[in-house]
């Protein structure tokens, strides 16, 4: 640290925003003033007792070579404690229409950005006037329904838009995406949804510089894509798009997705391999000199670049690095990669602290850190192999070459499978190949755009259709690569994300056992320096790994937010996994979108078993998604569904032998001291079932009834049962051993989503329930129902409702004791 000082400075800028975030629920009770002066409290005693302790205050003994450490200590926990107030303060910026969500409202201000979604639906980023609606130097999200004018290019103009406010939504799911936290990196936190009538664009004259250039950047990239398009067809022009300004929404889903899992995705994002081309044409342009001339134009061209690219923190860390790399060349100083690293992303965080938690700083930065860290290690232990061999020869220039690929997946591995949830074999033989094609293709991309301005002419047209033909020619081979590579069985698969914990102990003692220090300390044989650290870097871990943030849900009971759906995850003492229902829309793939990331997040790879009150749509089509993507050991569904084995067996990755066929009466024993009794409906006849699909009778009349025995706490699961069939049950039950008692619960799942045909009033005396869950989403059938909702308060029972709280998580704590939690 005393070497690099600004590398210390950075991590304890990181290190104060982190620790804000993580622990900032601690401070829920307290005011945010309070919260802030304890922190600095905290902070200061011990840096000035320690100072005071070093002799700094009093006079003490110096350390080193005449150094004294703890003036640098002082100076390290200033800068964390600086680090933690700018996330705060960060954190508790207001959006004044924040107070407006629900409400019609209006703003207006200048588009930064458009993005096409499918079909009339545009997106836009728009920075709010000052003194207007909106914070100053905020910028909100504007969701237009409907064509714009295409002949008006929107980017710098002004705009005022007219519609209604609302919140960006919250994870709703443990572990799952949090969009709010993901447009608070980007300085957005309202979002304003209107139809084209709604949008009023003034056309008048751009009248500031900023407003042009931004204009003029993005006509030049709309009309580059339109001639690109022209003599290249629509998927190498969407991969195009995504290596050269990260743009992937022209990209095909599953070609992205080929991309992704084959670990190659990292070419469709504007990386520093991108600016460090850009870098290398212009020096190359001006013969390899490195002067002011030179020097002035490479940082010119680049700020244009990182405009095009709208800013990706990764463009703007290597815009910055290459800034620094060519100062201190004017300088004739050394350039230190790490610190220039520190340096970039100490300048980003004192700009906006929130990018901390952007995954592209993330991932951008770590890529950075792992090179300058891990090959000057890899190096020390390949050099007595190269002397061996009588100094540099073809064989350790290929190893070399192939050093710097290595040390980025040591590096990037875990981190992407934290993210990511994929690992892929195959990305090691691939990525050398890609690389090295994307190498030729990116310049080749990068000349086009010139080219496309002259492309219309009688000379510039060849150029120009030579230089695309030859960038789709290697794009196809790319992408035939990525194809060849997806069709090899099990090279790449999903993986649960390791806990947070293992990852910060992972990255702090790669990091530190391959750093200088480790060497010379090891050297020194000063064995307790080792432990010391390692110790440190372990607690550190556990300090992360106790956040509520970052902790892997272990509830064992949580009705997931699927949506208008119903879903229950049950993890059982022993280890396994049981869902009852997993939701389903016609519109979009909850299992593979939904379902999948939060059992992987939450370190659930597998489901043990999968029942399924009845085949509708929002409660089947889920679990049947999610088995094409992860095992399910066995399928429970109700035993008149034995006719329809193929219409199963083709909709979800499972064989007959692996179907189990239940009806009431049985008792399913799926872990320690938890089982599920079910209730209804009873067996029928053969010739019953034929009539019933026959006539196609209403599935949710033969919708399971079962009640989950989770040691004390009993959970009754109804699926889409009617009042009708509420009565019909209860009259069945009372003339068995037991009685209507098998329907006493704790826990109620409502009926139907709550509708008012659900849910009777004698049902739910019967059922006395603590709290009741209603497993609704956004919908149009007023799901749930008022009357029902007046039901449950009346008998003082506990809502909750995964439309206005998230997932509903429950802790059986023993002794029929319940602990539960929402996501909002």
């Amino acid at each position: 640290m005393c070497r690099r000082p600004l590398c210390g400075f950075f991590f304890a800028f990181a290190a104060g925003i982190w620790s804000w975030y993580l622990f900032s629920p601690v401070y829920d009770g307290l005011s945010f003033r309070a919260a802030v002066y304890f922190s600095g409290i905290c902070l200061a005693a011990p840096a000035l007792f320690l100072c005071a302790k070093g002799g700094i205050i009093s006079g003490g003994a110096k350390s080193g070579r005449g150094r004294k450490p703890f003036p640098m200590l002082f100076a390290l926990l200033a800068v964390f404690f600086a680090g933690s107030l700018s996330c705060a303060l960060e954190l508790e910026k207001k959006d004044p229409l924040e107070s407006r969500a629900g409400e019609t409202s209006e703003i207006s201000g200048m588009v930064l950005s458009v993005e096409a979604a499918d079909g009339d639906y545009y997106r836009m980023a728009v920075r709010t006037e000052s003194g207007g609606l909106g914070i100053r130097g905020g910028k909100a999200l504007v969701r237009v329904t409907g064509s714009i004018p295409a002949e008006i290019e929107l980017t710098g103009r002004t705009i005022r838009a007219t519609g209604k406010v609302s919140l960006p939504e919250q994870r709703r799911n443990p572990g799952c995406f949090d969009y709010r936290m993901y447009l608070k990196t980007q300085n957005i936190r309202i979002i304003l949804s209107c139809d084209s009538s709604g949008l009023e664009i003034f056309e008048g004259r751009l009248n500031s510089p900023e407003r042009i250039l931004l204009n003029r950047l993005a006509a030049l990239k709309s009309a580059f894509f339109a001639r690109l398009s022209d003599v290249m067809d629509e998927q190498s022009v969407g991969v195009m798009a995504g290596m050269l300004f990260g743009d992937t929404s022209m990209m095909d889903d599953e070609l992205y997705e080929s991309f992704q899992q084959n670990g190659v995705a990292h070419i469709l994002s504007v990386s520093g391999i991108h600016v460090a081309i850009v870098y290398m044409m212009i020096l190359r342009a001006f013969g390899g000199r490195r002067d002011p001339l030179s020097g002035t134009a490479a940082l010119i061209l680049l700020f244009f670049y990182a405009a095009l690219s709208q800013f990706s923190p990764s463009v703007v860390r290597a815009s910055l690095m290459i800034a620094m790399h060519i100062f201190a060349g004017l300088l004739r100083r050394r350039y230190d990669l790490m610190t220039g690293t520190a340096a970039a992303a100490l300048i980003m965080l004192a700009v906006q602290p929130l990018q901390l938690f952007q995954v592209g700083f993330q991932l951008s930065f770590l890529a950075v850190f792992s090179l300058a860290f891990l090959t000057p290690f890899v190096d020390r232990l390949l050099e007595p192999a190269n002397k061996k061999q009588g100094g540099v020869c073809a064989r350790s220039r290929v190893v070399s070459a192939l050093v710097p690929i290595f040390v980025i997946q040591a590096g990037m591995t875990p981190v992407t499978a934290y993210f990511f949830n994929y690992f892929s074999l195959s990305s090691l033989a691939l990525n050398p190949p890609v690389i090295f094609l994307s190498g030729l293709i990116l310049p080749l991309g990068l000349a086009l755009m010139p080219l496309s301005a002259i492309g219309g002419t009688v000379a510039g047209k060849p150029v120009f259709g030579v230089a695309a033909a030859a960038s789709e020619l290697l794009i196809k081979g790319m992408t035939r690569l990525s194809d060849l590579a997806a069709d090899v069985e099990g090279s790449s698969f999903w993986v649960p994300s390791p806990p947070a914990w293992t990852l910060f102990i992972y990255y702090g003692l790669l990091f530190f056992l391959c750093s200088e220090s480790a060497r010379i300390v090891w050297q020194r044989r000063q064995f307790r320096r080792v432990t010391g650290r390692a110790l440190a870097i372990v607690c550190c871990a556990a300090l992360a790994g106790a956040s509520p943030v970052y902790a892997q849900n272990s509830s064992a009971l949580v009705f997931v937010d699927v949506g208008q759906g119903d879903c229950l995850h049950i993890r059982t003492p022993d280890g396994k996994n049981i869902l009852i229902d997993g939701g389903g829309s016609i519109r979009y793939n909850v299992g593979k979108k939904t379902l999948l990331p939060y059992l992987l997040k939450n370190g659930v790879s597998k489901i043990d078993l999968a029942l399924v009150t009845h085949l509708h749509t929002d409660h089947f089509q889920g679990i049947a998604e999610l088995s094409q993507e992860i095992k399910i050991g066995r399928l429970a569904v109700y035993e008149g569904n034995r006719l329809r084995r193929q219409e199963i067996e083709e909709a979800a990755k499972i064989s007959d032998e692996e179907i189990l066929y239940v009806h009431s009466g049985q008792r399913l024993s799926v872990g320690k001291s938890v089982y599920i009794d079910i209730l209804f409906p009873q067996s029928e006849s053969e010739e019953e079932y034929e009539r019933m699909i026959i006539t196609e009778e209403d599935e949710n009349k033969s919708s399971l009834l079962m009640r989950l025995s989770y040691g004390d706490v009993k959970v009754l699961m109804t699926g889409d049962l009617s009042a009708d069939a509420e009565a019909r049950i209860m009259r069945e039950l009372d003339e068995k051993p037991g009685g209507v008692e098998m329907l006493r619960s704790d826990i109620l799942k409502a009926g139907h989503h709550g509708s008012r045909y659900s849910t009777s009033d004698e049902f739910l005396e019967t059922v006395s329930p603590k709290l009741c869950v209603f497993q609704v989403g956004k919908n149009n059938f007023g799901h749930p129902h008022p009357t029902v909702l007046e039901k449950c308060e009346k008998r003082n029972i506990m809502i909750y409702r995964n439309d206005s709280q998230g997932a509903v998580m429950i802790d059986v704590t023993g002794g029929g004791r319940i602990r539960v939690k929402t996501m909002i």
